[in-house]
């Protein structure tokens, strides 16, 4: 962490860049820690954005005393869940992504065909969790874009449902190259994993050219690489189905605002809706309160 922060104030003029500080609390010590190893924090500064809560924390009490531009993080909305709130819309905005199409279509999943499949899917997922055999989740993941959207799914998923001996574990793998690591362990070892596999639709044209192959690889020759991949994932699902092996797959027509915002609220319905079903509060994290207590302790 002490090499990242000399890199970072190395490539970059700290005083011309624009931190934004988000803490639900005011007093996350990851937050507070690294906001104040580099130093940037001065009166008046307007390359500074602080997003809290608005009550006794330092995050809040600091924008006040050093005249810093504040977002109110509302109280009534989890770390979690509020990536559709000031919390991922404020970013989302200043790095000029269109923030009215990425929340225009966030309730289609509570409407027709789309509510139906939120409820079918739902009964169950729960169904899965209640019986305590399927307790690894791994994200399949055949699309790069996704990846970061999919940390936000592991926390969200893991954090919410993870309560009362039950629980998910959820693992990204990044796919194909974990063909070569770890299929030979979902295809052969324990039946007690369940698989969601995320894959897109890209037009890439960049071809295999195997002029210097002999013909037994002509299989390949010519083929798009994107039409390698979507052959790798096509067999995997055969794979699956042959051997009984949980799955389902997400298949993205294309990356934008709009696609994105409905993946995010269709994963948090889901989420809210399941640990319902098991008698989850799929809103707190009581363990994870124990270990912050114990980490100032250890600090003290």
């Amino acid at each position: 962490m002490k090499i990242k922060f000399l890199i970072l104030k190395k490539k970059i003029n700290l005083s011309k860049t624009l931190f934004i500080i988000i803490s639900k609390s005011g007093n996350t010590v990851e937050t507070i820690s690294n906001t104040f190893s580099l130093d940037i924090v001065k009166k008046n500064a307007k390359n500074i954005i602080i997003i809290s809560e608005k009550k006794n924390n330092l995050l809040f009490n600091l924008s006040k005393k050093l005249n810093l531009f504040y977002v109110e993080h509302k109280s009534n909305i989890g770390g979690r869940y509020s990536v559709l709130s000031e919390v991922g819309i404020v970013p989302a905005y200043l790095m000029g992504l269109n923030i009215f199409k990425l929340r225009s279509k966030l309730l289609d999943y509570l409407t027709g065909n789309n509510k139906k499949y939120l409820k079918e899917s739902s009964i169950i997922i729960s169904s899965i969790l209640n019986s305590k055999r399927n307790n690894n989740l791994i994200f399949l993941n055949y699309c790069p874009e996704l990846e970061k959207f999919l940390f936000w799914c592991q926390q969200l998923i893991a954090e919410s449902l993870g309560k009362k001996n039950k629980g998910f574990l959820p693992i990204i793998s990044n796919v194909p190259k974990d063909h070569h690591s770890m299929l030979q362990l979902y295809l052969d070892g324990p039946k007690d994993k369940i698989f969601y596999i995320f894959s897109s639709h890209n037009n890439r044209k960049l071809r295999i050219n195997l002029k210097y192959a002999s013909h037994k690889y002509n299989f390949l020759n010519k083929k798009t690489l994107s039409s390698l991949k979507n052959a790798q994932k096509n067999a995997l699902i055969k794979a699956f189905k042959e051997n009984k092996i949980l799955f389902r797959e997400f298949r993205i027509n294309r990356i934008d605002e709009e696609i994105i915002g409905k993946l995010f609220s269709y994963f948090i319905f889901e989420t809210i809706i399941v640990g319902k079903l098991c008698n989850i509060n799929p809103y707190n994290q009581p363990a994870v309160e124990q270990v912050k207590i114990y980490t100032k302790q250890e600090l003290s």
